[in-house]
């Protein structure tokens, strides 16, 4: 399964979901995610 996959499948999301990868993360993938209530990074 993917980051993205995980991402996708957590419940706190309204409505669909654009994901985008925040770069600079030294030990892990950060992702910005947008949905209905705005943008959430995301690790």
């Amino acid at each position: 399964m993917s980051a993205e996959d995980r991402i996708r499948a957590l419940p706190c999301w309204n409505g669909s979901i654009e994901i985008e990868p925040l770069p600079g993360g030294l030990s892990n993938a950060n992702f910005v995610v947008t949905d209905a209530a705005g943008r959430h990074v995301v690790r």
